[in-house]
């Protein structure tokens, strides 16, 4: 029965602390690879540099 409840333990704690941060990465990662391809290909103009400086 303990081997049960450690499971359920390891669970929770993958779901609630482990995924978010995966999540966290791969948007990060993949907004990071948008900027860059958005600044490659053509140079936005909308852009402030107020923002920016926000989004160092």
């Amino acid at each position: 029965m303990e081997w049960q409840g450690l499971i359920s333990i390891l669970i929770a704690v993958f779901m609630f602390f482990i995924l978010p941060v995966i999540i966290g990465f791969a948007i990060v990662i993949r907004d990071a690879r948008w900027q860059a391809e958005q600044s490659c290909c053509r140079k936005p103009r909308r852009i402030m540099p107020k923002e920016v400086t926000v989004s160092r």
